[in-house]
């Protein structure tokens, strides 16, 4: 009887401790670090360029969106040229539409009533902030304040990207030069796969702007175009936007993946080196104004990668492992560059 309680408690520690090592085992299993079979996966991924895009608007966070509406107001504040109704309908060749009255020159803006929108919008008020902003519209439709809070309204409170674009045209009409109009009306044309429309906007718009207004207007367009997979067609429209913006990091880094899509490696690479510099002191400038800088970092080891994946492709694994070393540097830590560096090495052993 003795004996068989003896085997029982053997048995009963011999089940204990083959359950402590298995769970020992899973614990130890998932603190390894990732080895090189993961970063094998790279080769496929970066295939092809990472096409610099921004995210859809139902996708941002609304940290993101907020800080959007900031720059965008902050820009719409600064002194416009006053704009004639003959000169919006003029730039789409098209007459008066959605409102726009046939008034020969457009009213002064009213300033009480819009920043008393504002607040109200900053205080979620966003159902009467509407209704002033409809009234100041009827009033003036060419008002690019209220043009802008409204398109505003729907992108980040009401997340309609689709509903923005009347607005976000009519805005950009009025003033050519509001980057981040621009920006959210090329992105809400693609994410709405309205590319050709977008493309037939914009390039009616450029007939009418000159200088860098025409630069920013071709790198809308050329983002289009290579976002919808047309990277033949969005060269000539970067190349001539490279032209009037030449320190543009977003983008140098989008005429850098064209290059790279159309076997360009060369023009590839050099561009890509143009973005990161461009994008190191675009970094600089936000941190000496205290703003925050982590998506420009990621952005701008995206850039550094971007050099690497070229040279491995290339065979050029001393000018790759170069670019690795310096994507660490950048964000020391990183899985990237780590995972690139380990790929590199399995293919110098492998010949």
């Amino acid at each position: 009887m003795k004996t068989k309680q003896n085997d029982t408690k053997f048995f009963g520690s011999l089940s204990l401790l083959v359950l402590a090592l298995v769970a020992f085992l899973f614990i130890l299993f998932k603190l390894v670090p990732e080895d090189v079979s993961e970063s094998t996966e790279l080769t496929t991924e970066y295939e092809q360029p990472a096409i610099t895009q921004p995210p859809a608007n139902s996708e941002k966070d609304t940290k993101q969106l907020v800080e959007n509406r900031n720059t965008t107001r902050n820009a719409s504040t600064q002194q416009a040229p006053v704009v004639s109704q003959q000169q919006v309908n003029d730039s789409s060749g098209a007459g008066a539409k959605e409102g726009v009255s046939d008034s020969a020159t457009a009213a002064e803006p009213d300033n009480g009533l819009i920043e008393q929108a504002i607040s109200l919008i900053d205080e979620g008020n966003v159902e009467e902030a509407t209704g002033i902003l409809e009234k100041i519209l009827a009033d003036d439709p060419n008002d690019e304040r209220a043009l802008v809070e409204m398109s505003m309204i729907h992108l980040i409170d009401n997340r309609d990207t689709q509903a923005a674009v009347p607005y976000l045209e009519r805005a950009l009409k009025v003033n050519p030069k509001q980057r981040m109009v621009l920006a959210e009306l090329v992105n809400a044309y693609s994410e709405g796969g309205r590319i050709d429309e977008g493309m037939e906007f914009l390039a009616k718009l450029q007939e009418k702007a000159g200088g860098e207004d025409s630069s920013y207007i071709s790198m809308g367009i050329g983002q289009m175009l290579l976002v919808d997979g047309r990277a033949n067609e969005a060269t000539k429209h970067l190349d001539h936007a490279v032209e009037g913006i030449k320190s543009n990091p977003d983008l140098l880094s989008n005429l850098g993946d064209t290059y790279s899509l159309v076997g360009e490696s060369d023009k590839a690479i050099q561009t890509y080196k143009k973005a990161v510099a461009a994008r190191k002191d675009e970094i600089s400038r936000l941190a000496k104004a205290g703003k925050p800088t982590e998506q420009k970092q990621q952005v701008l080891l995206r850039n550094q990668i971007e050099i690497v994946r070229e040279y491995y492709k290339r065979g050029m694994l001393d000018e790759a492992e170069e670019a690795a070393e310096a994507a660490e540097s950048l964000l020391p830590g990183n899985h990237l560059s780590a995972n690139w560096r380990k790929l590199i090495e399995k293919r110098r052993r492998d010949g």
